[in-house]
């Protein structure tokens, strides 16, 4: 959803697999071990960059870089989000700082909504440049369905695949500074849009999975969509910019069952819609493609049974269930790590009563929990902050600062 950021080069990837032969009383077959979680098949330095790249490029956006950076790319092993969990390759790009500390912070960073396979992270290099540039060895994965894995649709708003993808790109990173000699010290979560969906997703997840894993400092998701029942009420509108509503559509269809029939809700060409989200255009190439005639882009009794309480069609009733199961937070979990909410007041493509309501329902669950928000208004009416121009989209790092350079609590008494 924030499209201007810094682009630097793209380069393939080998993939490597690792055969076992296995003998059966009847006959030889060559069969593979199921690939360990979290290992890494491949990895590559992308390219070094000095302060003074990284400045003349952070300059537009009024940052400044403390130090030089290497990006790799990382290809690891997962799974696919769906029943079946096979096991499949994805990427990540790892941008580590260039300098000589004893401890780095580390940060996995959930980029924003990406349509074209070129912008992916580990391709298109667009996030985590500024932040390694302040000292966190950073970590951003591309979505499965992106980078490596850009053989299947990617995977949008469906919890359970950034919980997974996201703590295997952890286990690559660990795995990638362990053999790199880079001992990483407090790890913190951040995502923007589409990526701080993901982070409340993968905190969840590593919070009351894996917290003898990795244990978090904090976390920091800024204008997410978390409570994503309000995508149906785009559909009561004469007009809609069905970009990102077509995106959750196609993704939905290819990985939750039972399987949506897309031929019931849409009265677009589905070849026509399946050929503008094949990964080769851009978010900014899609909208222009696209009717903006709700009428156009939906079936009509599509329209009118998603709008009621309890729609009656086969495709209304099953879309609204998976925007309920696939609504944030899914439990009666609430974070047990510093969490800050942030959000500017005048987003127009996800409303921050959004953030509002859900850090509401947080603490209505929990009153202790450690969680806070950030609300920023703009300074100029005629001039807001917008979904793509908001300052808060890097202002969480003095919130992670001051983490860091707060004072060590006192020992317990024994």
């Amino acid at each position: 959803m924030i499209g201007q950021a810094i682009k630097v080069m793209s380069i393939g990837l080998l993939l490597l697999s690792n055969p076992l032969v296995h003998a059966s009383s009847a006959s030889k077959k060559h069969c593979e071990p199921a690939p360990v979680r979290g290992s890494i098949a491949e990895s590559n330095l992308i390219t070094t960059l000095s302060i003074e790249q990284l400045d003349a490029q952070l300059a537009p956006l009024g940052l400044k870089a403390q130090f030089g950076v290497k990006l790799y790319r990382v290809a690891y092993e997962t799974v696919t989000p769906n029943r079946q969990a096979k096991s499949i390759q994805a990427s990540t790009l790892l941008v580590v700082p260039d300098n000589q500390s004893p401890v780095f912070p580390w940060i996995l960073i959930q980029h924003y909504t990406v349509l074209g396979d070129r912008e992916a992270p580990s391709v298109g290099f667009q996030e985590g440049l500024f932040e390694a540039s302040q000292g966190f060895v950073t970590v951003v994965p591309d979505n499965l369905g992106l980078g490596v894995a850009n053989d299947v649709y990617p995977t949008y708003l469906f919890a359970k695949a950034y919980a997974e993808n996201g703590l295997d790109a952890l286990r690559a990173a660990r795995a990638f500074a362990k053999a790199e000699n880079l001992n990483l010290g407090p790890l913190f979560l951040k995502g923007y849009s589409e990526g701080a969906y993901a982070t409340l997703a993968l905190q969840e997840s590593l919070e009351t999975k894996h917290a003898d894993e990795f244990q978090l400092v904090a976390s920091a998701p800024t204008a997410g969509p978390y409570d994503i029942t309000n995508f149906r009420q785009a559909l009561a509108q004469p007009q809609i910019s069905s970009v990102f509503l077509n995106n959750l559509l196609l993704s939905y269809e290819a990985w939750l069952k039972p399987t949506l029939n897309l031929d019931r809700i849409y009265a677009l060409d589905l070849d026509f819609l399946r050929d503008l989200y094949n990964g080769n255009r851009v978010f900014d190439e899609i909208v222009p493609l696209l009717p903006t005639e709700t009428s156009s882009v939906f079936e009509e009794r599509f329209i009118k049974d998603l709008a009621l309480d309890k729609p009656k069609t086969r495709e209304a009733r099953l879309f609204t269930r998976f925007l309920r199961e696939n609504s944030l937070p899914q439990s009666e979990w609430t974070p047990k790590t510093p969490t800050r909410f942030f959000h500017c007041a005048d987003d127009e493509v996800v409303p921050a009563s959004i953030t509002q309501q859900t850090v509401a329902r947080l603490l209505a669950k929990n009153p202790a929990a450690p969680i806070s928000s950030v609300i920023l208004a703009s300074p100029d009416a005629s001039n807001p902050y917008r979904h793509s121009s908001c300052p808060l989209y890097y202002g969480y790092l003095s919130y992670f600062a001051s983490i860091l350079q707060a004072p060590p609590a006192p020992a317990s008494a024994q």
